[in-house]
């Protein structure tokens, strides 16, 4: 029996990029807008999927997980500026949480 594939990886995380856009953007510059932030809101389980799919069929678990600290870490720092104007620990983005195992 064939398995039908509708989505694959790539698809999913594209998904996810776009929305995470809307929501980036809607908080940014129009937050008095609700439906960007709502669309915005797929992205978080579409890359929890992901991240999950990844460490369950990568070769090397540990490397993976400081592949996703080391990003994580990163990305910290542009995520502050854009929505705190300043770096600091009040508002962590979604990295952290997807690299703690």
């Amino acid at each position: 029996m064939k398995k039908i594939q509708v989505l694959d990886g790539t698809t999913l995380k594209l998904i996810a990029m776009i929305a995470m856009v809307f929501d980036h953007v809607g908080d940014m510059f129009c937050p008095e807008l609700l439906w960007p932030r709502m669309v915005g809101r797929l992205a978080m389980p579409l890359f929890a999927f992901c991240i999950a799919e990844g460490y369950c069929h990568t070769g090397n678990k540990n490397k993976y997980l400081l592949r996703m600290g080391v990003f994580a870490l990163i990305s910290e720092v542009p995520f502050d500026l854009a929505f705190d104007g300043k770096i600091g620990l009040g508002h962590q983005n979604i990295m952290l949480t997807f690299f703690c195992p």
